[in-house]
């Protein structure tokens, strides 16, 4: 209809509707097709041609749009799109709500934690007085993340259980996964394997009963198989993320995957994929995206990689560190301290910031022991970091912690538990891998230039 609209006299009046109405209309449905790059240029149209001053509302609408889908294609300005799209909404107008809800996501994401809790709850304020239930939920649910992320489980799951509950009385097939995700991934965050991976599965149950298994699924897939990596679920991880690749409408969510894909290929003695993965990675969040959560498990995985092939190791490690909030996401910021201070020159300026750092949960917890052991090399520093572990149930950081402690003793029981946990593992890296499929050649077949 666009590409026809300038050839028919008055086309408005033939069809009953302003080119806009068809701008937009094509925007929900290359938004919904998973045409993320289309659904922006479409945007980007309408923003051109609309007076903000005389439809305040509308073009908040489409600079909410356009921020979200800015970062989904990993391009800067999304979270100036949605601080300009709040400032326009009155807070009469019931569309203030959504507006502030999504900016407090996107806050909480980065994460700018205390001005996103504000805005979540001016968001759950204006919810209510506007009578919208969804956002209320979803505002709800921001929160209640905040809270438990920060270390307050006993407080946080109980709302995201509350707003899990609401929105399965509404029936709402957007705000449930949504939740679900939310939950699942706090749960991962602290050691909880069993329960996040019940939220995870149900989160893609209900997206592929709503349809919305290409665009929500990777997320939940990608959240499912971080808890199945955890208890050393390795084959069954490694099939939910290689069948999960090439879904996603954007590269960022395929990167994400390969992240932790790639993160198991090297615990798998796969090299080679785990240095194809990070380097697809890395292309894609080169785009612009500036989420910490994202870009630190990355770094984590390329400190690693080079220090299995001779790398520049300090290189990578000093590159993470660099990392704009790296502070602000100790769950994602312990892991490459425990990876980097097996560089001995980087280990004086690490060891500066672990003692500031925040340990939220046992898993963390664990984290901070492995890295005291990695320092400080001891039978008994390793045999705590493996104790921590074990009582998570990741046996393969035990199986590492205790070989750890059995060189440096020699201890006849500490060398047969070792043995035991690598024989275990030594298992895990031979089952056979799929094939067959081109997700399971490892990369997704459209180039990271098509999305860009």
């Amino acid at each position: 209809m666009l590409r026809l609209w300038n050839r028919v006299p008055g086309a408005a009046g033939e069809v009953g509707v302003s080119r806009e109405a068809v701008l937009a209309a094509a925007a929900d449905a290359a938004t919904a097709a998973g045409a993320v790059s289309r659904a922006l240029e479409l945007l980007e149209q309408l923003l051109a041609e609309l007076d903000s001053s005389a439809d305040p509302v509308g073009a908040a609408r489409l600079l909410m749009r356009r921020g979200e889908l800015r970062h989904a294609l990993g391009r800067p300005g999304g979270l100036a799109d949605l601080r300009a799209a709040a400032a326009l909404v009155p807070a009469t107008h019931p569309e203030s709500a959504v507006v502030l809800d999504r900016l407090a996501h996107r806050l909480l994401t980065v994460p700018h934690e205390a001005e996103g809790r504000a805005v979540a709850e001016a968001a759950m304020a204006a919810a209510r007085r506007h009578g919208d239930a969804r956002t209320e939920v979803t505002a709800t649910a921001a929160l209640a993340h905040a809270q438990a992320r920060a270390g307050d489980l006993d407080a946080g799951l109980p709302k995201l259980a509350s707003a899990r509950a609401a929105a399965e009385r509404l029936g709402d097939d957007v705000a449930l996964p949504h939740v679900l995700r939310l939950e699942a991934d706090v749960l991962n965050g602290a050691g909880r394997y069993a329960e996040a991976e019940s939220a995870a599965r149900r989160g893609l149950a209900v997206c592929l009963a709503a349809g919305l298994a290409r665009i929500s699924g990777p997320v939940h897939a990608a959240n499912l198989a971080e808890s199945l990596i955890a208890v050393g679920r390795w084959e069954e991880a490694g099939g939910i993320l290689e069948d999960a690749l090439g879904h996603p409408p954007v590269s960022g969510l395929d990167a994400y995957l390969l992240v932790l894909l790639g993160t198991l290929r090297l615990a798998r003695g796969d090299l080679d994929g785990a240095v194809a993965a990070a380097a697809y990675a890395r292309e894609v969040f080169a785009l612009g995206y500036p989420d910490t959560q994202d870009l630190l498990p990355l770094a984590g995985l390329e400190v690693e990689v080079a220090l299995a092939s001779g790398g520049d190791a300090a290189a990578a490690v000093v590159a993470a560190l660099a990392l704009p909030g790296v502070e602000a996401s100790p769950r994602y910021l312990w892991p490459v301290l425990v990876s980097g201070a097996r560089v001995p020159e980087l280990v004086p300026r690490l060891r500066s910031l672990a003692e500031r750092l925040p340990v939220v949960g046992p898993v963390q917890r664990a984290h901070q022991l492995t890295f005291a052991a990695v320092c400080s090399p001891a039978p008994d520093a390793w045999d705590r970091a493996a104790a921590a572990w074990d009582s998570l149930g990741e046996r393969y950081a035990r199986a590492r912690a205790w070989l750890a402690s059995a060189s440096l003793s020699g201890d006849a029981s500490r060398l047969r538990a070792a043995a035991q946990d690598a024989t275990w593992w030594a298992r895990r890296r031979c089952e056979p891998r799929s094939t067959g499929s081109r997700r399971h050649s490892g990369l997704p077949s459209v180039p990271v230039t098509a999305t860009a």
